[in-house]
């Protein structure tokens, strides 16, 4: 123990190099073996790797070789690697090595073999499927129905016939001649794709809708000549009044040219007017601006007349209903007295319009220095009261004036004297002047 402990004291530093030295070269080895493909098991722990493994049938799985490191992608991420390829009922049967993390796939799923450079290094781009289809049991098989091989262009130019590769040679080598020294030219065109691509894209969608509109007007002309058919003595009977209207319209040919002659100046009259009207058009603006307030404040007391609105809607519910229900016994019982009522309107609205003619009558005014009866009903009245404005005992006294002649006063004297005492009393209280003599 003695000596072991010497020796490490002698030899440690080398024996630590020595450890160190073993660690890197495996750490070394493990980063070459894992760029060369080399997976452990997955009971190896931490390093160890676990594949869920399935095949695909191809119709050709040329170029395919295992062990190069060929991988299966998912949208373009690669989530395994192809193992071996054998040949199984005519058709190569791929084995394919997914990463458990990646796994399942599903029965729907789609595979595309594709080469990642022109040197044909291959690889696999699949679509994993949909769950609702069903996942794919470790060692089951993608059918060949839902695979695709590359297709080399050898092979696309084998479909051709030889007329149709002549004019491709020839297109592709007018193409190059076209193209020489027009890299630039080309550049531009290609960088104004995009915006080309849209547009382009619009005018498909366009086309979409143009397709539709015609789809459904010829819908809507089947129809409607289906409509025709049905209903034909109608159209025929269309067809009979509209020719009807045409002659009409030829027969006024001149009174519609000279209309059409006039349109001008009715429009230039129409013009003119849009223009006077429009410092009107101007000051209804103003005036609208300045109802502004008031219609705010508009809003504000109607607002406030809610509640006085919702209180008569009450007062209406509770009190005047039931009085319109009451009342209508009473308003059976008017009808009867409305009805004789109702006979004798006519005569009262003639006897109104009378009066309406008697008043229009009075309140005429003619023209020149000539009054009407306005005019003397006020002096009656002035008057009227001048001649009652006195009164004793007995009550009023009138007071008048009498015109006459001196003929008419000596016929006055001469009734004095006949003996009858009311008229000699009159006689001598209106102390008539002396008569004259009425010839002449």
């Amino acid at each position: 123990m003695h000596g072991l402990r010497k020796s490490l004291k002698r030899y440690g530093v080398h024996l630590a190099a020595i450890v160190i030295l073993v660690v890197a070269s495996l750490g070394i080895a493990g980063y070459i073996l894992s760029n060369q493909r080399l997976y452990l098991p997955a009971w190896v722990p931490i390093v160890g790797t676990d594949f869920y493994v399935v095949n695909a049938q191809f119709a050709s799985a040329q170029a395919v070789t295992p062990g190069q490191g060929q991988t299966v992608n998912i949208a373009g991420v690669p989530v395994g690697e192809i193992g071996n390829v054998t040949l199984k009922n005519g058709a190569a049967n791929v084995e394919l090595k997914i990463r458990r993390a990646h796994a399942p796939i599903y029965k729907n799923a789609t595979m595309l073999l594709r080469p990642k450079t022109p040197l044909s290094d291959m690889y696999i781009d699949m679509k994993p499927g949909s769950p609702s289809a069903g996942a794919i049991e470790e060692g089951g098989t993608v059918p060949l129905a839902n695979t695709k091989p590359t297709v080399n262009f050898d092979e696309f130019l084998s479909v051709l016939d030889a007329d149709t590769r002549d004019y491709l040679q020839n297109l592709l080598t007018a193409a190059g001649q076209g193209l020489d020294g027009q890299a630039g030219n080309l550049r531009q065109g290609l960088k104004r794709f995009p915006t080309t691509g849209k547009y382009g894209t619009r005018i498909v969608k366009e086309l979409q809708t143009r397709h539709k509109n015609i789809k459904r007007a010829i819908t809507n002309l089947a129809l409607l000549a289906k409509a025709l058919g049905d209903n034909s003595k109608i159209f025929a009977s269309l067809i009979d009044s509209s020719s009807v209207t045409f002659r009409t319209w030829a027969s006024q040919q001149e009174s519609i040219r000279q209309i059409i002659q006039k349109a001008p100046a009715a429009f230039g009259g129409t013009a003119d007017a849009v223009e006077a009207a429009e410092p009107v058009v101007e000051d209804t603006a103003v005036a609208f601006k300045n109802l502004q307030p008031l219609a705010k404040d508009l809003g504000v007391s109607l607002k406030s007349l809610r509640p006085f609105f919702r209180d008569q809607a009450k007062v209406t519910k509770d009190q005047f209903r039931p009085l319109a229900r009451d009342s209508q016994p009473l308003l059976e019982q008017l009808n009867p007295a409305a009805k004789s009522f109702a006979k004798l309107t006519p005569d009262a609205t003639a006897a109104t319009q009378s009066f309406n003619n008697l008043l229009n009558i009075v309140g005429y005014n003619p023209k020149g220095s000539e009054e009407g009866y306005l005019y003397w009903l006020s002096w009656f009245n002035h008057i009227s009261s001048s001649s009652f404005n006195r009164a004793d005992a007995n009550g009023v006294l009138g007071s008048g004036t009498i015109v006459g002649s001196t003929c008419n006063f000596g016929l006055a004297t001469t009734a004095k004297n006949t003996g009858n005492v009311m008229l000699s009393l009159v006689t001598g209280l209106a102390n008539l002047p002396k008569g004259g003599s009425c010839q002449g």
